[in-house]
């Protein structure tokens, strides 16, 4: 009986979405036939054994992929590959030279590790049609305890989804366990009704529990193959005292987990990146995840916002009451991003306010929130860290949090490990405010501060102790794990661990230690002895990273290497030699997968950095390489127009207007200067600021003006003060009679603004900043996040004539095409030759200088010019300025070109 045209096509449809299917699973035509995964858990240490079987589908030999996602702790102590029932297996130890490219064409083994706690291992081998290979991998992590829970979680992601898996956890624990239950199934199967998963667990004892999850795709091609992540979580028993000792032989492992205390109240000092390279949907995360923060402080609890951009600002000191945190949220949404990034001098300022806080057992802390990037002072992460150990006195831990798409991890995350603390990196692709309270619930509730474990000296070695994360503080729901090792014939011992606590000094002996025989051993090695090793390896990248000494660097280089090669560790240091075959070995090292910091030290940065023009006219500009930098006079003459700086590729130009001194016609200084900065250009003359943003259809060319820059200072440019209650219900009741006032701002109008020198002003147009501080002689213009800092100075001479000095504080943005008095050594080639100083006089003063420059028709030519050491006097930062005098206005240094304009506002001739 034929069947009907409905049935006819329902299974035309479901045989067209099998097909689908299948080549969804085999689109390289290498199939995954079974992934395996048998993890054996003792005492928090998990040893995960991963075996994945492919098969070969093409017609001709083609690369077989294995891909593995790993947690980012974790180290690769095993790997072989079996193809055609041929093992090929790896070692791992002391670094061998790399195979030669004439042994392979592109590596075909990474291990990456990620920014978000994750490690990327793949393997690409040749295999012959219609063959099987399969790949054994084995890691090691030591689980974490997050909110009382133990947490393991292992990647069922090949790249496909795959027909067949199966995964096997043994948990074995001297204490009881209790609260356990699968979190995560891949795919989430069992919930939402697949075929073909199936869950089995079965308790043996109190301290021992199998979980097994299996998936195999019914034959009727109605499954949906595996592609996810298995995750579950287990308790253990916790007692009051001084934590558990396991022992093995000469090693042990203490574990400190206490919950039966009081919560001790908390001081944070959250600090918020406001800058511009916040601006857009971080911005608005950033005020989301301080909502979050906010909601899980109690109001026995205090903090303080900082908030930094070109300046760091605080807005006050609150607790956690309800009206206080009203009144912060009320802040955050007055907050826009502007200017840029002073991250160093921001992380030592919440330092300073954190160890100042004085209040009995109250535990502190300090939360970063950015996107990694500094663009203002000290930027080099090494000096930052290096000095904030070094402030850092009471081992306050430092959080980070970091947002953005763009945004940099390492430096935070370095500086909260330092500290004892650690950092998330919030993704935008999912609930911002569930990340950050999850976060935030780790380190909100501390039961003790200054824990300290104390163990009989003579019974240890010292050298050999180490502690994961380094924390001396200890939050409910979290673990403090240290291990050692002990001289030989030691007895049982009892140490002693102690702190303070919300009633003050808390003491606890350890009561509990087993040496009972270890289920779990490696190669003949205890559980026990693997956890020291594990962290004393972590303990050892951490010391490796941080220090600045080579002879101690090596000292750590050589005492790892042999730590990790004995204990079958992968690591930068001890690399897997794969043997691959038919190819030889392949040499694989983690690889970090951050990107370099935006104004990394060793990124070239603007070479005229530091460069001014002030006085006579009295220039100095740095160069790239050469460690003074120049000085010269020019002198035009009165009422002539010279080029500073113009640059046809981001159309920056500053100029300049000169005039004779009352007293002296024949020396000159700059009386005026304008800026024409992309969508606005800046006037400033001895006595007015005049600023205009305006088109040539008088139609304002910036999209947003603010008249303040809250929160650091008002329109006239004086540092914002909180305001008191009083003085806030009269603004309120303002602006509720004059609603007009919150209309918004007439940009034509203001985008015509000018002001004297006698007052104040601090205006944002679009991404550039001006600021006037009130009573002050000085002028900023700051351009985006730090792409480029200038700052203009009003001085008078002994006859009380006033004069302009002009000044690059920093830049990164000019062009190499960029020409002017300034601009011009912005990439020009300068050296200076020691051995033909004598040509120039006195050795110990002179220099002989030869310069690339540019010639009256565009091209180069070589000139060769002498300089004396002098100084020149800095008005901005009212000291002498060390340099390299060329005389003769510069002749042989400055390019063979006119400076000299028909007008203020002119462009110049090139000729």
């Amino acid at each position: 009986m034929a069947s009907p045209p409905s049935a006819r096509g329902t299974s035309r449809l479901l045989r067209a979405l099998l097909l689908l299917f299948l080549l969804q699973v085999n689109t390289s035509l290498a199939m995954v036939t079974s992934f395996k995964v048998l993890s054996k858990i003792e005492h928090r240490y998990a040893i995960t054994q991963v075996t994945t079987k492919m098969l070969n589908l093409r017609s001709e030999m083609s690369e077989m992929k294995f891909r593995m996602t790993l947690p980012k702790k974790a180290f690769i102590s095993s790997f072989t590959i079996e193809v055609d029932g041929v093992n090929h297996t790896s070692t791992i130890g002391e670094p061998l030279p790399e195979p030669s490219f004439n042994q392979r064409l592109e590596r075909s083994i990474f291990l990456v590790q990620e920014e978000n706690d994750e490690q990327k291992f793949e393997v690409s081998t040749s295999v012959k049609s219609q063959g099987k290979v399969t790949f054994y991998l084995t890691y090691e992590e030591l689980l974490r305890r997050v909110n009382g829970r133990y947490h393991y979680a292992v990647q069922v992601r090949p790249g496909h989804r795959i027909p067949e898996a199966e995964v096997l956890v043994h948990i074995h624990e001297r204490e009881a366990i209790g609260n356990y239950r699968i979190l995560e199934l891949p795919g989430q199967e069992v919930s939402m009704g697949y075929p073909g998963a199936t869950v089995f667990e079965e308790r043996r004892r109190a301290g021992e529990v199998w979980f097994k999850y299996v998936h195999i795709d019914p034959p009727d091609g109605s499954g949906r193959g595996v592609d996810g992540v298995f995750v579950f979580a287990y308790a253990i028993r916790t007692r009051q005292d001084g934590g558990e000792i396991q022992r093995e032989n000469d090693h042990f492992v203490h574990s400190f987990c206490p919950e039966e205390m009081v919560r001790m109240p908390t001081h944070s000092v959250f600090v918020l990146d406001v800058s511009l390279s916040m601006k857009g949907q971080q911005f608005e995360h950033m005020k989301e995840a301080v909502d979050a923060m906010l909601g899980e402080l109690r109001s026995e609890d205090t903090f303080e916002l900082l908030v930094f951009s070109a300046d760091v600002k605080s807005l006050g000191l609150f607790n956690g009451t309800r009206s206080h945190k009203k009144k912060v949220k009320r802040m955050m949404k007055r907050l826009e991003p502007m200017g840029n990034s002073y991250l160093n001098p921001a992380y030592h300022e919440a330092l300073r306010k954190a160890t100042a806080y004085d209040r009995k057992n109250v535990a502190r802390k300090v939360v970063m929130v950015s996107d990694g990037w500094g663009t203002l002072g000290q930027t080099d992460p090494e000096v930052i860290r290096a000095t904030l150990r070094a402030a850092n006195t009471f081992n306050i831990p430092i959080f980070g949090m970091v947002f953005g798409p763009d945004a940099d991890l390492r430096l935070i995350e370095q500086v909260s490990a330092d500290s004892g603390a650690w950092a998330l990196r919030v993704h935008p692709h999912s609930e911002v405010k569930d990340q950050v309270r999850r976060f935030f619930q780790e380190i909100s509730s501390p039961l003790l501060v200054d824990v300290a474990m104390s163990y009989p000296q003579e019974q240890l070695y010292e050298e050999l102790l180490v502690r994961r994360e380094n924390s001396n503080y200890f939050y409910s729901g979290s673990e403090m794990v240290t291990a050692g090792v002990l001289a030989p014939n030691t007895p049982d011992f009892h140490p002693l661990v102690t702190g303070r606590g919300r009633f003050g000094l808390v003491r606890l002996e350890v009561t509990r230690i087993d040496s009972r025989y270890q289920n779990i051993p490696m190669g003949g090695v205890g559980i026990v002895s693997r956890i020291w090793a594990y962290l004393k390896v972590q303990d050892l990248l951490a010391k490796m990273a941080a220090s600045e000494d080579p002879s101690v660097i090596v000292r750590l280089h050589y005492t790892l290497q042999d730590l990790a090669t004995r204990n079958h560790f992968v690591t930068e240091y001890t690399p897997l030699m794969v043997m691959l075959p038919n190819l030889g070995y392949e040499l694989v090292y983690p690889q970090k997968a951050h990107k370099r910091h935006k104004n990394d030290y060793s990124y070239a940065q603007g070479p005229i950095n530091k460069t001014f023009v002030v006085g006579d006219p009295n220039f100095i500009v740095h160069t790239r390489g050469i460690r003074l930098p120049f000085c010269f006079d020019y002198h035009g003459y009165n009422g002539a127009y010279l080029s500073l700086i113009q640059d046809p590729y981001t159309n920056i130009i500053v100029n300049g207007e000169v005039t004779s001194a009352s007293h002296n016609p024949d020396r000159t200084y700059f009386s005026a200067l304008f800026f024409a900065l992309g969508q606005i250009n800046v006037t400033v003359t001895r006595d007015r600021i005049h600023i205009d943003c305006l088109g040539e259809n008088r139609v304002p060319q910036v999209n947003f003006m603010k008249k303040s820059l809250y929160p650091f200072y008002d329109k006239k440019g004086r540092p914002y003060e909180r305001k008191t209650r009083k003085s806030d219900k009269k603004r309120r009741k303002k602006h509720k009679k004059k609603p007009e006032l919150r209309r918004g701002i007439n940009l034509s109008k203001q985008c015509n603004h000018e002001t004297s020198w006698d007052k104040g002003m601090a205006r944002l147009y679009g991404t550039a900043m001006i600021l006037k501080k009130q009573d002050s002689k000085h002028l900023d213009v700051i351009l985006g996040d730090g792409e480029a800092h200038f700052a203009v100075t009003r001085s008078t001479n002994p006859d009380g004539q006033a004069y302009l000095g002009f000044y690059v504080e920093g830049q990164k943005i000019l062009s190499p095409q960029a020409h002017g008095i300034i601009g011009q050594f912005n990439n020009k080639t300068i050296e200076i030759l020691p051995t033909e100083a004598a040509r120039c006089g006195d050795v110990s003063s002179s220099a002989f200088i030869r310069v690339q420059r540019r010639n009256p028709q565009g091209g180069f030519e070589t000139s060769h010019v002498c300089g004396e050491r002098g100084s020149r006097h800095s008005v901005l930062s009212g000291r002498d300025v060390e340099c390299i005098n060329v005389s003769d206005m510069g002749s042989g240094l400055l390019d063979r070109r006119r400076y000299d304009l028909q007008c203020l506002g002119c462009t110049p001739s090139l000729t």
